[in-house]
């Protein structure tokens, strides 16, 4: 009997290593100058319909466990791109307090360190999605995924209608900015 376990074991550990390397490459593939030290995370959350989760003022990225396993490699690297290019705003909000080179329009980065300062907490993140959508960084995180995931998968996941207008719009300026790191295929 605990040859069945073992082996599901296995399964499983095969299924979170597979899904831990798409988030190592999606935060080693940005190539945004993430220098800042940051620190991925992989556990079960009792929030069990969030992917993941963030704490800008330790810069831990975590991973909710279940939903890598129940979901696909798209949608990990959705989300771990997402996750990739909040670690990116951060960097661009300690440029910005420390006299460093800014890729972005000093506004924008003003506008995430005002949201970076007043963050949502999971549990409201749960009760109310339409509404956390609508923050600055949560659109453009999401504008950056759907471009990378395009790139990589030849699709994108199918997007909230609460931010289907707001993410076409900032992947529209995003869009030459990221054609300028990864060649356009």
């Amino acid at each position: 009997m605990s040859e069945k376990f073992d082996k599901l074991d296995e399964t499983f550990d095969n299924e979170i290593s597979k899904k831990e390397d798409i988030i190592v490459r999606a935060f080693e593939d940005t190539a945004l100058g993430i220098n800042i030290p940051y620190t991925l995370e992989v556990r079960l959350f009792e929030q069990e319909s969030l992917p993941a989760m963030m704490d800008a003022t330790t810069m831990t990225f975590r991973f909710n466990m279940d939903w890598l396993v129940r979901n696909d490699e798209m949608q990990v690297s959705a989300v771990a791109y997402q996750m990739a290019r909040h670690a990116y705003q951060l960097e661009q909000v300690y440029r910005l307090n420390h006299g460093g080179d800014l890729n972005e329009d000093e506004a924008q980065v003003m506008l995430w360190e005002g949201e970076f300062q007043d963050p949502n907490e999971p549990e409201v993140i749960e009760a109310d999605f339409d509404n956390h959508y609508k923050r600055d960084t949560v659109t453009d995180a999401i504008a950056y995924a759907q471009l990378r995931v395009t790139r990589e998968f030849k699709k994108a996941p199918v997007l909230p209608a609460a931010v289907k207008n707001a993410v076409s719009k900032r992947m529209e300026a995003i869009r030459s900015f990221v054609d300028s790191i990864y060649a356009v295929s």
